[in-house]
């Protein structure tokens, strides 16, 4: 959680098993697209969104980076990113969000009716399913009736986090055994990344770069600190999906969106965005330096 404090200050990491409220930090720095703030802090799927954009922007950085042919095909990078994208759309943007959102709206009309109809309980359902398949797959939802969607060819977020996990281990462990040896001075070759120690280079700068920049001397600017970059953030995410004894197992399932009191009775559909996170992030940085 380091990195990401580092990266996010007073975005809420210290205290994330308290469920904070990240999209009003997170909503224009990621980008995050619309409906995204129907999600609830009470779900871990919020904090599954926001981990998973920060990968994606770090991942773009990954594109100038030349990686030995042992390791796989030369050019992986542009399909790990297509496929990374791909996940997370299918997962939050076709699937989550979209169900998330109309049950809320749904639930705000059933709530004044005083009744529910059989759609929405089918629409709840799906939600349910979509949990299960797509982002967490030790989610316990036992039903009897099938999801609408199909099961096969899933992309889902959970095998897709811990794959890149793995392969980002294994860049951080041939970097770490080339410091063992004493580094390429002492004639330390790197076995799956040619260009380690390279500056970092991303062709459209975005705000995760920017952040890396300002919090790294020039001389750290490396594909190497990219890489450990991209890995905790990774792992947080990897732990929070697949780890059966992360907070993501522990919350009440019946919280489906965003509401009034975190009640679970009035849909919220607007969230106000904060607008202090680059002055946060600028006093963050200065404290570090030791300056006033």
């Amino acid at each position: 959680m380091s990195s990401l404090e580092l990266l996010f200050p007073s975005a809420g990491w210290k205290a994330r098993n308290s469920n904070p409220d990240l999209y009003p930090y997170f909503a224009d720095f990621l980008d995050l697209k619309k409906t995204s703030e129907i999600i609830s802090p009470l779900d871990p799927a919020q904090l599954a969104l926001v981990l998973s954009r920060i990968v994606s922007e770090l991942l773009f950085g990954f594109r100038s980076m030349q990686f030995a042919f042992n390791f796989g095909e030369d050019d992986f990078v542009t399909p790990l990113l297509d496929q990374w994208q791909k996940t997370l759309e299918e997962s939050f943007y076709t699937n989550y969000i979209p169900k998330v959102d109309e049950y809320a709206h749904l639930f705000d009309t059933s709530r004044k009716q005083r009744q529910k109809t059989t759609y929405q309980m089918n629409l709840l359902n799906d939600i349910h399913w979509v949990r299960r398949y797509f982002l967490f797959p030790h989610y316990d939802y036992k039903s009897g009736i099938p999801p609408s969607f199909s099961k096969k060819n899933i992309s889902s977020l959970y095998s897709a986090a811990r794959s890149l996990r793995k392969m980002l281990t294994g860049l951080a462990e041939d970097i770490d055994a080339v410091k063992r040896n004493g580094g390429v001075e002492a004639g330390a070759l790197y076995l799956k990344i040619k260009n380690a120690e390279s500056p970092y280079h991303f062709e459209i700068d975005n705000p995760l770069s920017k952040r890396l920049n300002t919090l790294l001397p020039k001389k750290q600017r490396t594909n190497v600190s990219l890489i450990f970059f991209t890995l905790a953030v990774c792992s947080v995410l990897d732990d929070h999906l697949n780890n059966l004894a992360s907070a993501a197992y522990q919350f009440e399932k019946e919280i489906v969106f965003r509401s009034v009191d975190n009640e679970g009775v009035e849909p919220v559909l607007w969230v106000e965005k904060r607008t202090d996170m680059e002055e946060i992030f600028k006093r963050s940085i200065a404290a570090r330096k030791g300056k006033p």
